[in-house]
Protein backbone atom coordinates (compact mmCIF):
# COMPACT_ATOMS: atom_id res chain seq x y z
CA UNK A 1 0.00 0.00 0.00
CA UNK A 2 1.36 3.45 -1.39
CA UNK A 3 0.35 6.72 1.18
CA UNK A 4 1.95 9.91 -0.32
CA UNK A 5 3.86 10.67 3.03
CA UNK A 6 4.47 14.03 1.49
CA UNK A 7 0.91 15.09 1.94
CA UNK A 8 0.40 13.21 5.66
CA UNK A 9 3.99 15.20 6.72
CA UNK A 10 2.92 18.58 5.39
CA UNK A 11 -1.40 17.95 5.96
CA UNK A 12 -1.69 15.30 8.75
CA UNK A 13 -4.54 13.30 8.47
CA UNK A 14 -7.55 12.80 10.11
CA UNK A 15 -9.69 9.41 10.65
CA UNK A 16 -12.51 8.59 12.70
CA UNK A 17 -14.01 5.33 13.98
CA UNK A 18 -18.35 5.09 14.88
CA UNK A 19 -20.19 2.07 15.59
CA UNK A 20 -22.39 1.35 18.95
CA UNK A 21 -20.89 0.08 21.60
CA UNK A 22 -19.36 -3.38 21.09
CA UNK A 23 -18.39 -2.67 17.66
CA UNK A 24 -15.29 -3.08 17.98
CA UNK A 25 -14.13 0.51 17.11
CA UNK A 26 -11.48 0.59 20.09
CA UNK A 27 -9.77 -2.70 19.00
CA UNK A 28 -9.81 -1.57 15.04
CA UNK A 29 -8.30 1.73 16.61
CA UNK A 30 -5.53 0.12 18.06
CA UNK A 31 -4.70 -2.06 15.40
CA UNK A 32 -4.96 0.65 12.61
CA UNK A 33 -2.23 2.61 14.63
CA UNK A 34 -0.05 -0.47 14.94
CA UNK A 35 0.02 -1.11 11.22
CA UNK A 36 0.82 2.80 10.09
CA UNK A 37 3.41 2.75 13.16
CA UNK A 38 4.85 -0.12 11.51
CA UNK A 39 5.13 1.72 7.94
CA UNK A 40 6.53 4.23 9.52
CA UNK A 41 3.98 7.56 10.21
CA UNK A 42 3.80 9.57 12.93
CA UNK A 43 0.61 8.04 14.54
CA UNK A 44 -1.86 10.06 17.74
CA UNK A 45 -4.85 7.65 18.86
CA UNK A 46 -7.19 9.48 21.01
CA UNK A 47 -10.99 9.12 22.06
CA UNK A 48 -14.35 10.80 22.95
CA UNK A 49 -14.95 12.05 25.47
CA UNK A 50 -11.55 12.87 25.66
CA UNK A 51 -9.00 12.65 28.51
CA UNK A 52 -9.31 16.40 28.91
CA UNK A 53 -10.96 18.60 31.88
CA UNK A 54 -14.39 18.40 30.17
CA UNK A 55 -14.06 15.09 28.90
CA UNK A 56 -13.00 13.70 32.31
CA UNK A 57 -16.15 15.13 33.77
CA UNK A 58 -18.29 13.48 30.65
CA UNK A 59 -17.28 10.53 32.00
CA UNK A 60 -18.06 10.78 35.63
CA UNK A 61 -21.66 11.95 34.71
CA UNK A 62 -22.09 8.88 32.60
CA UNK A 63 -20.46 6.83 35.88
CA UNK A 64 -22.74 8.29 37.64
CA UNK A 65 -19.90 9.64 39.72
CA UNK A 66 -21.73 13.44 39.50
CA UNK A 67 -24.81 14.01 39.66
CA UNK A 68 -27.44 17.48 40.00
CA UNK A 69 -27.59 19.09 43.49
CA UNK A 70 -31.44 17.72 43.89
CA UNK A 71 -29.91 14.32 43.03
CA UNK A 72 -31.25 13.63 39.64
CA UNK A 73 -29.67 13.26 36.47
CA UNK A 74 -27.95 15.67 34.67
CA UNK A 75 -29.90 17.58 31.76
CA UNK A 76 -29.46 15.83 28.88
CA UNK A 77 -29.30 19.30 27.10
CA UNK A 78 -26.53 19.64 29.61
CA UNK A 79 -25.08 16.34 28.53
CA UNK A 80 -24.90 17.36 24.34
CA UNK A 81 -23.48 20.94 25.10
CA UNK A 82 -20.44 19.34 26.98
CA UNK A 83 -20.05 16.91 24.74
CA UNK A 84 -20.10 19.75 21.97
CA UNK A 85 -17.58 21.40 24.33
CA UNK A 86 -15.20 18.22 24.80
CA UNK A 87 -15.01 18.14 21.00
CA UNK A 88 -14.22 21.60 19.82
CA UNK A 89 -11.89 21.53 22.86
CA UNK A 90 -10.13 18.40 21.82
CA UNK A 91 -10.04 19.58 18.34
CA UNK A 92 -8.45 22.86 19.46
CA UNK A 93 -5.97 22.01 21.51
CA UNK A 94 -4.77 17.93 20.62
CA UNK A 95 -5.94 17.22 17.07
CA UNK A 96 -5.06 19.86 14.85
CA UNK A 97 -1.91 20.93 16.62
CA UNK A 98 -1.06 16.73 15.68
CA UNK A 99 -2.18 17.38 12.40
CA UNK A 100 -0.35 20.26 11.37
CA UNK A 101 3.00 18.20 12.85
CA UNK A 102 2.50 15.53 10.18
CA UNK A 103 0.33 13.37 12.41
CA UNK A 104 -2.28 10.63 11.28
CA UNK A 105 -4.68 11.10 14.20
CA UNK A 106 -7.37 8.24 14.97
CA UNK A 107 -10.35 9.14 16.79
CA UNK A 108 -12.43 6.67 18.63
CA UNK A 109 -15.72 8.01 17.98
CA UNK A 110 -16.55 11.47 16.96
CA UNK A 111 -19.31 14.15 15.91
CA UNK A 112 -21.59 11.16 14.44
CA UNK A 113 -21.88 9.66 17.93
CA UNK A 114 -23.34 12.86 19.34
CA UNK A 115 -26.05 13.01 16.40
CA UNK A 116 -27.02 9.00 17.45
CA UNK A 117 -26.41 9.20 21.29
CA UNK A 118 -27.31 13.29 22.14
CA UNK A 119 -29.41 13.35 19.54
CA UNK A 120 -31.62 10.75 21.33
CA UNK A 121 -31.47 11.61 24.77
CA UNK A 122 -32.65 15.34 23.47
CA UNK A 123 -34.91 14.32 20.88
CA UNK A 124 -33.31 16.92 18.79
CA UNK A 125 -30.90 15.85 16.08
CA UNK A 126 -31.09 19.35 14.92
CA UNK A 127 -30.06 21.10 17.62
CA UNK A 128 -27.25 18.51 18.07
CA UNK A 129 -25.91 19.01 14.93
CA UNK A 130 -26.34 22.78 15.32
CA UNK A 131 -24.03 22.98 18.55
CA UNK A 132 -21.51 20.72 17.00
CA UNK A 133 -21.26 23.22 13.57
CA UNK A 134 -17.62 24.10 14.23
CA UNK A 135 -16.68 20.45 14.94
CA UNK A 136 -12.81 19.69 12.83
CA UNK A 137 -14.72 17.49 9.60
CA UNK A 138 -12.67 13.86 9.60
CA UNK A 139 -10.88 13.06 6.45
CA UNK A 140 -12.73 9.45 6.24
CA UNK A 141 -15.28 7.81 8.88
CA UNK A 142 -15.08 4.33 9.59
CA UNK A 143 -18.14 3.02 10.46
CA UNK A 144 -18.60 -0.61 11.97
CA UNK A 145 -21.89 -1.93 11.71
CA UNK A 146 -22.90 -4.51 13.73
CA UNK A 147 -26.17 -5.99 15.24
CA UNK A 148 -27.35 -5.09 18.41
CA UNK A 149 -27.90 -7.97 20.15
CA UNK A 150 -24.36 -8.84 18.81
CA UNK A 151 -23.19 -5.68 20.43
CA UNK A 152 -24.53 -6.37 23.56
CA UNK A 153 -23.64 -9.98 23.61
CA UNK A 154 -19.88 -8.45 23.63
CA UNK A 155 -20.31 -5.85 25.94
CA UNK A 156 -21.56 -7.87 28.45
CA UNK A 157 -18.96 -10.61 27.97
CA UNK A 158 -16.02 -8.39 28.11
CA UNK A 159 -17.36 -5.35 30.67
CA UNK A 160 -17.94 -5.81 34.56
CA UNK A 161 -19.75 -3.03 35.29
CA UNK A 162 -22.27 -1.46 32.75
CA UNK A 163 -22.82 2.31 31.85
CA UNK A 164 -26.36 4.07 31.46
CA UNK A 165 -25.28 3.53 27.38
CA UNK A 166 -24.38 -0.09 27.87
CA UNK A 167 -27.85 -1.42 28.55
CA UNK A 168 -29.70 -4.57 25.92
CA UNK A 169 -32.87 -2.85 24.69
CA UNK A 170 -30.57 0.61 24.32
CA UNK A 171 -27.25 -0.51 22.22
CA UNK A 172 -29.95 -2.50 20.22
CA UNK A 173 -31.78 0.86 19.53
CA UNK A 174 -28.58 3.07 19.08
CA UNK A 175 -27.66 0.38 16.31
CA UNK A 176 -30.52 1.08 14.64
CA UNK A 177 -30.14 4.77 15.26
CA UNK A 178 -26.66 5.05 13.75
CA UNK A 179 -28.42 3.07 10.70
CA UNK A 180 -31.08 5.58 10.06
CA UNK A 181 -28.61 8.85 10.54
CA UNK A 182 -26.39 7.60 8.54
CA UNK A 183 -28.61 7.34 5.63
CA UNK A 184 -28.52 11.23 5.70
CA UNK A 185 -24.74 11.23 4.74
CA UNK A 186 -24.09 9.06 1.74
CA UNK A 187 -22.14 11.72 -0.19
CA UNK A 188 -19.64 12.27 2.90
CA UNK A 189 -16.29 10.55 3.02
CA UNK A 190 -18.02 7.28 5.22
CA UNK A 191 -16.59 3.73 4.89
CA UNK A 192 -19.13 1.54 5.88
CA UNK A 193 -17.72 -2.05 7.21
CA UNK A 194 -19.54 -5.36 8.20
CA UNK A 195 -19.00 -5.60 12.04
CA UNK A 196 -19.59 -9.12 12.30
CA UNK A 197 -16.61 -10.25 10.28
CA UNK A 198 -13.34 -11.54 11.51
CA UNK A 199 -11.45 -9.23 13.43
CA UNK A 200 -8.26 -8.92 11.22
CA UNK A 201 -10.34 -9.05 8.11
CA UNK A 202 -12.03 -5.85 9.13
CA UNK A 203 -8.63 -4.48 9.92
CA UNK A 204 -7.28 -5.52 6.41
CA UNK A 205 -10.28 -3.60 5.00
CA UNK A 206 -9.98 -0.67 6.61
CA UNK A 207 -6.09 -0.56 5.72
CA UNK A 208 -7.01 -0.78 2.03
CA UNK A 209 -9.68 1.29 2.25
CA UNK A 210 -7.16 4.12 2.30
CA UNK A 211 -5.98 4.27 -0.67
CA UNK A 212 -9.01 6.44 -2.02
CA UNK A 213 -7.96 9.38 -0.13
CA UNK A 214 -5.43 10.33 -2.62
Amino acid sequence: MEFKREYIEENGLFLVFEGTDGAGTTTQCKLLKNNLVKKGYKVLLTSEPSTEFIGTTIRQILNGRIISKNSEPIDAKTIALLFAADRLDHSQNIIIPALKKGYIVISDRYKLSSLVYQGKFTNDESWVELINKYALEPDMTFFIDIDGEKAFERISKNRPTLDIFEKREFVIDMANRYREILKKYKNTKIFMIDGSLNINDINKMIFNSLRSLF
